[in-house]
Formats: structure tokens, C-alpha cells, sequence
């Protein structure tokens, strides 16, 4: 389940991005028409959900740690994770290039402090 989550997300709240912004458009396709009261409030409605990193942390860590307890008696984790592993990977590229906000950049000490807990 966790590592189809990804995609069950998208499809999740992605629609539900997409039909807010149509519904504002009254389903038409012309992006000047709208029915926010102001600017803010569009930008709001367009801008997409805010880039999360420490839930990506999370899920990847889960992973690792699924994978590492419990593949020596269930080899098929090793293969799960993997698949995972890939769908987060595209899903990732994917979703910061057309459906976040620009992220805020982060230095390297997050992704340090991730590899000493790994």
C-alpha cells in the first residue's frame, strides 16, 4: 500500500486541484475567467499544494526500514521496496516540475541527518 500511495495521492488530491480550478472556470478553458475576489486568492487557487519534504523523508525511511526488518524472512520486501523506491522517484520528478509550488531550497543538513539515521 505505501508503495502505491504516491499515485494514489495524485490521483487523489490532484483532482481535486483540478476540479477546484475548473469549477472556478465554470468549466470552460479560458484561464481569465474567474471568480476569485482578488489576486491572492487565484494565486492561492493555481499555485498548487506546498512541497512537504519531511513526509517524503518519512516515506522514504519507512521503506528502508520495512525492507531491512522484515526482508530476511520475506525476500519479496527487497523487490517491493525497489518498485517503490522507482514510483517515488518519477512520481517526485514529476510533481515538483508541474503540480507544486516552487520549494523553498534546502541546504544539505537535512539529507545528512536522513543518511546518519539510515
Amino acid at each position: 500500500m505505501q508503495a502505491l500511495w504516491p499515485l494514489i495521492e495524485i490521483a487523489m488530491f490532484g483532482a481535486m486541484w483540478w476540479g477546484k480550478q475548473y469549477l472556478d472556470r465554470d468549466f470552460g478553458r479560458d484561464s481569465y475567467k474567474t471568480k476569485m475576489p482578488t489576486p491572492q486568492a487565484y494565486v492561492e487557487l493555481y499555485a498548487g499544494p506546498v512541497y512537504l519534504i519531511h513526509y517524503r523523508y518519512a516515506m522514504i525511511l519507512l521503506h528502508i526500514s520495512c525492507a531491512f526488518l522484515y526482508g530476511t524472512c520475506m525476500p519479496v520486501l527487497y523487490v517491493v521496496a525497489f518498485v517503490a523506491f522507482i514510483i517515488l522517484f518519477i512520481n517526485e520528478r514529476v510533481l515538483v516540475c508541474y503540480y507544486y509550488r516552487e520549494p523553498p531550497s534546502f541546504d544539505e543538513e537535512i539529507t545528512l541527518k536522513t543518511m546518519r539515521i539510515i
